[in-house]
């Protein structure tokens, strides 16, 4: 039932309730000013983030302009060895009588004329995950980048994290920026290259470009180099041992010298011994043993007997 009230003459009615108004000076809670401030914060970062992709796309298109003929594996312009031959009057066999070189002692070796050891002593000590990631080890990178730049130590010591893909590019383009703001800056510039060349070529064709211009000792460049020069041999003649001996070569080649530092070159070979998959299990087995001849070794040899075809 609906009721109605009347008002006498002289009454008056009473005044509305009006609704409750926000002051002109309520200010907003906590809550929504905390709202605001990371919404505005998103708002900026979003812009820089674009902001910066737009100028380090600028930036890494500019400065690998050139990457088409620096970084082309199939026709790469390097500094090669020069073999002269002479015809044997009795055999009417050609047979060498001098090399030349270059700017660098260097010998091309298809990967097809590498043994399988020399392969897996140079990924066993230098990249692992070779035939696994796409040019860059993303894990070691971001771990190599907090040990250059903060306080914290993710590894023991100051450890490299360039792929196979890296080093090579490294070797093609000569890019050897050093710490701080240059070396962050050419990080970049591998990084990008590296993913650009392993769309472009195979593992194999990567693998045999890195195989043939590693730079070791004096100016001797490649494997076939280092085993004509340290062992005295074709590199497809070379041990296991003297795989793993050259392939701890690459890490300091100073350092590593087996004619001027035997035993560290001994000790690297060792490790990279232990870590190849196919010698892993025979290598730890045999450990024992192996300590006990290098100390005999050592306490009888005078000086290594690395052999050497330079004339």
């Amino acid at each position: 039932m609906i009721k109605i009230k009347t008002y006498k003459k002289g009454e008056t009615k009473p005044a509305a309730k009006k609704k409750a108004t926000k002051k002109e000076g309520d200010k907003p809670g906590i809550g929504t000013v905390i709202l605001r401030v990371i919404a505005t914060l998103f708002c900026v970062g979003v812009i820089a983030a674009c902001t910066l992709s737009v100028v380090l796309a600028l930036y890494l298109t500019k400065v690998t302009a050139d990457d088409e003929q620096m970084l082309n594996l199939t026709n790469l312009k390097l500094s090669f060895t020069s073999t002269i031959y002479y015809q044997d009057q009795d055999t009417g066999e050609w047979m060498e009588y001098q090399r030349l070189d270059g700017s660098e002692n260097r010998i091309w070796v298809d990967l097809e004329n590498i043994p399988e050891k020399v392969k897996n002593a140079y990924i066993a000590v230098e990249d692992k995950d070779f035939y696994k990631h796409h040019g860059v080890n993303i894990f070691r990178t971001f771990g190599a980048m907090i040990n250059e730049y903060t306080p914290i130590k993710i590894f023991g010591s100051k450890t490299g994290a360039s792929t196979i893909t890296q080093q090579l590019i490294k070797n093609l383009t000569d890019d050897k920026s050093g710490s701080g703001i240059g070396g962050a800056m050419r990080k970049v510039r591998e990084i990008f290259r590296a993913y650009v060349l392993e769309k472009q070529y195979s593992k194999d064709q990567i693998l045999e470009a890195y195989l043939n211009t590693l730079r070791l000792s004096n100016n001797w460049a490649g494997v076939q180099a280092g085993a004509n020069n340290y062992f005295g041999k074709d590199v497809s003649e070379l041990t296991l041992s003297e795989a793993a001996s050259l392939a701890g070569i690459t890490k300091n080649p100073s350092m590593y010298n087996p004619y001027t530092h035997y035993d560290d070159n001994v000790k690297r070979r060792d490790d990279i011994l232990y870590f190849m998959p196919s010698t892993r299990l025979r290598w730890r087995r045999s450990w024992s043993s192996v300590r006990r001849s290098r100390k005999r070794a050592a306490s009888t040899a005078t000086s290594p007997t690395w052999s050497s075809t330079r004339s």
